[in-house]
């Protein structure tokens, strides 16, 4: 099934060169970041392909599922997190005045940033006696993130699928991601992004499953 994209608005954020694709012969381009263009978009999707379409060895096969919005990465950190916990999403797409994908920030990225370096050191809390502090000092920590930018806690080096990546490479790519990955066209604009869920549901119907 293909992804259209909606003309209706535009994202925003810069590109980030060395960003791993499906196909690695097409070009990076960065964009000047346009702040006159909104914060967000919508992206619909097309016509579903025949099943008999030499297409169904790609992920053009699959229903991609479109962000319902697109930050730039810009935006404050809080608005993100806002957007997330409203949504009951995870990650967020980041994109550029044109549409280029950016990064994606994420919920885990935000709760990391919340837990003290020690914390997070291999073997845990050697002591936990202000484990009764814990609430205040998290909040506290949360306070501390509200000047920041999405962009500043983005992951940038997420690889980008084409729209005729093929099936297994999308799988192989996902079982290494902690994230949906994206999926942009041949002009390097976001067309949507690929879940585990989404790709196992396919191969459930498709099997008969």
């Amino acid at each position: 099934m293909r992804i259209a994209l909606k003309e209706n608005a535009s994202c925003m954020a810069s590109n980030n060169a060395g960003t791993p694709r499906c196909r690695r012969n097409r070009s990076r381009r960065f964009f000047p970041f346009a702040r006159s263009i909104p914060l967000s978009f919508e992206l619909t999707r097309g016509n579903p392909l025949s099943p008999n379409s030499g297409e169904n060895m790609s992920i053009k096969a699959i229903p991609i599922c479109p962000p319902s919005v697109c930050l730039r990465p810009e935006s404050n950190l809080m608005e993100a997190l806002k957007l997330m916990l409203e949504k009951q999403i995870n990650h967020v797409p980041l994109c550029d005045g044109n549409g280029n994908f950016s990064g994606i920030v994420s919920t885990n990225s935000v709760l990391r940033a919340l837990i003290p370096a020690s914390a997070r050191a291999a073997g845990g809390l050697s002591d936990l006696r202000f484990a009764g502090d814990a609430e205040r000092m998290l909040t506290s920590r949360l306070h501390d993130l509200e000047g920041l930018t999405a962009g500043e806690f983005a992951k940038k080096d997420v690889p980008l699928l084409d729209e005729d990546c093929p099936l297994l490479e999308a799988a192989l790519l996902l079982t290494n991601s902690t994230a949906p990955l994206p999926v942009v066209g041949a002009d390097g604009k976001l067309r949507g992004m690929l879940s585990r869920r989404a790709l196992l549901a396919h191969l459930a119907q498709q099997a008969g499953v």
